[in-house]
């Protein structure tokens, strides 16, 4: 209906001079057309919340403030959460997860600790220009210097590389090296649990990943990562 679309556009701020002439008639004229804009501007600040059940709870309160016989509430959440480029969760039936938004939100490639890096010194160690460029975000290169290294399969530099595939987008090489090398050192073992769950979440595969998660909360010898896989848990459901 028309008035739909005015709405759309002037939340898009893409009103004509007539059309916007019109949406102030409405405004000041039309008090279920009024309702409803200022409906939507709440509602436009309560989709900028980070916590899904915050804001499940934020738009109960806005719906029973509004006449139900006028508003049809989650149809219009749908429509401003597209419109404000808002795609970390759906508000409505059975809440999913994102899996690129969640993977994103919680993936930093781990922090190099097993090489200390000597910055403006010349260097024709293979093994510090690998990390060299792993820390300067230079992952192409830094991929290609973790497989150039004679002790690629070094479970530690294998860990790396699989961090590195991950920034890169290739998951499912992560995935591979990853479940190859949770069982072989120890050092890295609850990162391991970590970066697979993160990588089963971008690969789609929610079972699979919190399977590694219940590793991480219920493991009684570390606190790595315990309470991000709780909440992270509780997401995927």
């Amino acid at each position: 209906m028309k008035s739909e679309s005015l709405i759309v556009k002037f939340f898009e701020k893409t009103l004509t001079t007539e059309e916007l002439h019109e949406f102030n008639k409405l405004m000041a004229n039309d008090s279920d057309f009024r309702k409803e804009v200022e409906f939507r501007n709440e509602l436009k600040d309560v989709i900028t919340l980070d916590d899904r059940e915050t804001i499940k709870h934020e738009l109960k309160d806005l719906e029973s403030n509004i006449p139900k016989k006028n508003i049809r509430i989650w149809p219009i959440a749908a429509s401003l959460v597209i419109l404000l480029g808002v795609s970390s969760f759906w508000f409505f039936g059975n809440q999913t997860a994102n899996s690129e938004d969640l993977f994103n939100t919680n993936f930093e490639p781990y922090r190099n600790v097993v090489q200390p890096i000597e910055r403006g010194n010349d260097t024709t160690d293979p093994k510090i220009d690998a990390f060299i460029a792993y820390e300067s975000k230079d992952y192409d290169n830094a991929l290609k210097g973790f497989n150039m290294l004679a002790e690629d399969n070094d479970a530690v530099i294998q860990f790396y590389k699989a961090n590195t595939l991950l920034k890169l987008g290739n998951t499912d090489e992560a995935i591979r090296i990853l479940k190859q090398n949770i069982t072989l050192t120890d050092t890295l073992t609850e990162k391991h649990y970590w970066y697979l769950a993160l990588a089963y979440i971008k690969a789609d595969n929610f079972e699979e990943a919190k399977e590694k998660l219940k590793y991480l909360i219920n493991n009684p010898n570390s606190e790595y990562k315990k309470e991000e896989a709780k909440k992270l848990t509780k997401k995927l459901k």
